[in-house]
């Protein structure tokens, strides 16, 4: 289990909530307020999963695990997964010396939307980073700093500040540079669940607005350079400034091909104060742009803001669910459908789910019976009592191992794609380089040499996935792996 736990925190953080959530998000200083937390008791799973395979692998439970394949395969809408692979890995966990689970992970994002984690486990740091370099096929962005048998320290780049990911005997952390002594405090809350999650949703509502507003920006001023290099094309032409912007005169003059139209319903007008430039209502200037935060409250996605808190909270016989709601009336409107959800459910199993024997049928449907929905105060509290320990750490198992193998081809690709995305920039440079060469020794060969001896490159760029760089047909430049 705990290879697949592995690749699950690993792929994780660096391969899909990384890239994407810190993708044009304005700097900020450190903030030690969590508006998303995960706990996971690591060592609890890992002695609840391991007897309960040990448990199932034995020979007179065969038929308890063809029961369960087809319980999760119902569940999980599965075609053919069969559980025993799994099982004989969470068995044979503990032979993973390099990783043995002592206490419980921590994830958790502060309002500035970095990201704090501190796994509890014994630990080889050198073994264990091998493992994941190796797994996550030896990224150069993953080179470590720093390392020794008693630590090894990564530091990974992001847009506008580092991560530290840190391996020591102890335990695993990571957190954004200079920041460690804050990493220690998400582990101050306590709780007695198996996983429990905790998002705040005005923190996410404010990101996603935030991410909407910059990227409206830049496609606004990406329309005010156009319509300032058309007011001068204008006056060019016809020896004269606009007084006052008229984009459908400068489109019937073929200065511009459609009229720009801002993304967040803004009016284009000139600045007359400032050299008669094109200035948005919204947005306002390239020179001199709107506060974003003047719209915030305008991006916020309705379907969102209902919403105020979630919580997912399993215990090794219990699973709750909470969610907070800002409007009474929809509180109420999720609690009917969601009741009318859990009737459906029932009847789906009982008349489409025709190749489970009546026993598992029967097994079903008493822990969707044993779902209680009520509400508190103003929240929904969804709860799952009586769970059975063996399907509880199968689910698990099962789940794991579907997560890592989803996000394993999903993030090889991205690796894929943005390596040779990195060599075509390579080829680009080089290419350029070689123009310029020919242009100034028309009459010499050029080769990559030449082009390092003449100074027309510093140093040789380097294929990430070490290809071999060579000019071809005089000109152009292929790429041993990527090509042309």
């Amino acid at each position: 289990m705990f290879k697949a736990v592995a690749k699950i925190v690993i792929l994780f953080l660096f391969a899909t909530v990384l890239p994407n959530l810190f993708a044009k998000i304005p700097a900020a200083d450190s903030d030690n307020t969590f508006f998303a937390q995960i706990m996971i008791d690591l060592s609890a799973l890992h002695e609840l999963c391991t007897v309960q395979a040990r448990c199932l692998l034995e020979v007179e439970n065969k038929l308890k695990q063809k029961r369960i394949n087809n319980q999760i395969n119902s569940l999980f809408n599965l075609a053919d997964f069969d559980i025993k692979p799994l099982l004989n890995i969470v068995q044979d966990s503990d032979k993973l010396s390099f990783f043995i689970p002592s206490g419980k992970g921590y994830l958790a994002f502060n309002s500035n939307y970095e990201p704090f984690m501190l796994v509890k486990a014994k630990v080889k740091p050198v073994e264990f980073y091998e493992y994941i370099f190796q797994l996550l096929k030896r990224p150069e962005e993953l080179k470590a700093y720093k390392k020794s048998p008693e630590i090894v320290e990564i530091r990974i780049p992001l847009e506008k500040f580092n991560l530290i990911f840190k391996i020591y005997p102890d335990g695993l952390k990571l957190y954004p540079e200079k920041e460690q002594k804050i990493c220690n405090q998400i582990a101050a809350e306590n709780s007695e669940g198996l996983i429990d999650f905790k998002l705040d949703f005005n923190q996410v509502k404010q990101l996603l607005a935030e991410r909407s507003i910059a990227n409206q920006q830049s496609i606004c001023f990406a329309n005010l350079i156009k319509i300032n290099d058309a007011l001068g094309m204008y006056l060019i032409n016809h020896g004269k400034t606009m007084n006052k912007l008229d984009l459908r005169l400068l489109k019937k003059h073929r200065i511009i091909a459609a009229l720009p139209i801002c993304p967040a319903g803004g009016i284009y007008s000139l600045d007359l104060s400032n050299k008669n430039l094109s200035v948005c209502s919204v947005h306002g200037s390239i020179k001199k742009p709107a506060p974003l935060a003047q719209s915030l409250e305008l991006l916020v996605d309705p379907r969102l803001e209902v919403f105020k808190a979630f919580e997912f909270l399993i215990k090794s016989d219990v699973i709750n669910f909470k969610i907070g709601f800002n409007d009474t009336a929809v509180l109420q409107q999720w609690q009917a459908i969601a009741r009318q959800q859990i009737l459906t459910l029932k009847y789906v199993i009982l008349n489409k789910l025709s190749h489970l024997s009546n026993e598992e049928k029967a097994f079903i449907i008493k822990k969707i019976e044993a779902i209680n929905c009520e509400i508190r105060e103003d929240h929904l509290c969804i709860s799952v009592d009586d769970i059975n320990e063996t399907f509880l750490a199968t689910a698990l198992i099962a789940a794991s191992g579907r997560l890592a193998q989803a996000m394993i081809p999903r993030y090889q690709r991205k690796l894929k794609l943005a390596r040779a995305g990195k060599c075509l920039a390579n080829r680009r440079k080089l290419k350029m380089a070689i123009e310029m060469f020919i242009v100034d020794n028309p009459k010499e060969n050029v080769t990559l040499e030449s082009l390092i001896k003449m100074e027309y490159l510093k140093k040789l760029p380097l294929c990430p996935e070490n290809g071999q760089y060579d000019v071809i047909e005089g000109d152009k430049v292929k790429c041993s792996i990527h090509g042309f």
